[in-house]
């Protein structure tokens, strides 16, 4: 194989007598490609991470409850009856017929709410109270048991807007009794101190003055009778017969209530109260009896 050059071509024409001739050009020489750089091997390395997404907006579907979720069409029919009651209250018998009707709604509602009542997942009810006629919740029995009431905060003001003053007088002493319309729970003279029990508070003018209230609400007419009755039944019973779960004694003490605080409230009760002759009777047995105050020794 013959390697010539660009010089020793050159040469050879020159050598040989080409000067008439053209000159020769050599062809271009194509320059030599420069050396490969050579980069140091690197790392592997992960993929870089993708960018983020876009904050997508999460949007909270609250499921609308419904009153047909906790009862039944024929409770909710007549829950919706009893409220449009209780809007159109304009009198005094107005009042109580709407009141008494919703007791015994509240009794009718108590099944359904059982069921749906779970004290490990309390259901909330907030939601519904506005959906009820003049009615709140409440949970009693250390949680167990949810249970709707007469709520007296609602028929107050519709008994200030009748004409007639016996419902007015009826809320006064069932605010005091109870803090309710209805005669149920722990009355304003069993003074709580653990959920089923406590102290009496005999001896410190709690009864004396429902009693009163009492007189005041009857002065008004037998409209409100038998509720009122209900309730000198109770503060009556209270003095005379079982208290074992309330004994007389001070609820922030402790320590058993003295006789005569306790005397001396049941004879006021005597001259100031106007009792039947069967509630003047037992009393003044009771009062022949010792009174005694004991320390509180229960929850």
């Amino acid at each position: 194989m013959r390697v010539v050059t660009a010089a020793v071509t050159l040469f050879l024409v020159l050598a040989c007598g080409g000067g008439g001739t053209e000159a020769f050009a050599p062809p271009p020489m194509e320059p030599e490609p420069a050396p490969a750089t050579v980069e140091a091997p690197t790392e592997p390395t992960e993929p870089p991470a993708p960018p983020p997404a876009p904050d997508e907006e999460v949007e909270e579907v609250e499921e609308e409850a419904s009153l047909t979720d906790l009862f039944t069409e024929g409770e909710v029919a007549a829950i919706e009856a009893a409220r449009k009651d209780f809007d159109a209250i304009a009198s005094a018998p107005d009042f109580a017929r709407v009141m008494r009707k919703a007791r015994d709604l509240t009794g009718s509602l108590q099944g359904s709410l059982d069921k749906a009542y779970d004290e490990e997942d309390p259901i909330y009810l907030d939601w519904a109270i506005p959906l009820f006629p003049g009615l709140d919740f409440d949970v009693v029995a250390e949680g167990a048991v949810l249970v709707l009431y007469l709520d007296i905060d609602s028929y107050r003001p519709k008994a200030k807007a009748t004409p007639e003053p016996s419902d007015d007088a009826f809320v006064a002493l069932m605010r005091r009794a109870h803090d309710t319309l209805d005669a149920r729970g722990f009355a304003a003279w069993l003074v709580q101190t653990w959920d089923y029990g406590g102290c009496s508070a005999l001896g410190d003018g709690t009864l004396l003055e429902v009693l009163q209230l009492s007189d005041a609400a009857l002065s008004h007419g037998d409209l409100f009778e038998p509720e009122i009755r209900e309730v000198r039944e109770r503060a009556v019973e209270h003095i005379t017969g079982d208290h074992s779960n309330f004994p007389y004694c001070n609820a922030s003490t402790l320590q058993p209530t003295p006789r005569l605080e306790l005397e001396g409230e049941v004879r006021e009760i005597l001259e100031k109260v106007e009792l039947t002759e069967a509630e003047r009777s037992k009393l003044e047995a009771r009062l022949a009896r010792d009174i005694v105050g004991e320390e509180f020794t229960g929850g």
